[in-house]
């Protein structure tokens, strides 16, 4: 199995458990310092996230959720070993950097991330 390929499946893997052990409480919300905005609240086995709440381009809303850890940073061409559950409610409302790759500007090693949507229901 060629290293991308096992990526992928690592990638596929995790993003399968994230989708899987999810168990959003829709009513559950987290406020910011100003009570008018509500941010999405999930809270699964990885931990307790909050994300943002984003329209599409059609024009439907959606629970977004970004730069969730699934894999701890591992040593260069070692294989990663998954994320320990997070205890701290994690911020999930910015993307964190890309895998290093010709043509962007903001990349790590550390690179090991998830971003997770679904539809937003009311």
């Amino acid at each position: 199995m060629n290293s991308l390929s096992l990526i992928f499946t690592v990638i596929t893997v995790a993003v399968f458990a994230v989708q899987t052990s999810l168990q959003v409480n829709s009513s559950a919300s987290v406020y910011s310092e100003d009570p008018n905005i509500i941010f999405p609240y999930v809270k699964c086995p990885a931990g307790n996230f909050f994300g943002r709440i984003l329209t599409s381009r059609l024009g439907r809303w959606y629970n977004e959720f970004r730069g969730i850890p699934f894999a701890q940073n591992p040593k260069r061409f070692e294989p990663s070993v998954l994320a320990k559950p997070l205890e701290a409610l994690y911020d999930a409302r910015n993307h964190k950097a890309a895998c290093p790759q010709p043509g962007l500007a903001a990349v790590s090693e550390d690179c090991l991330f998830l971003n997770v949507a679904y539809p937003h229901k009311d």
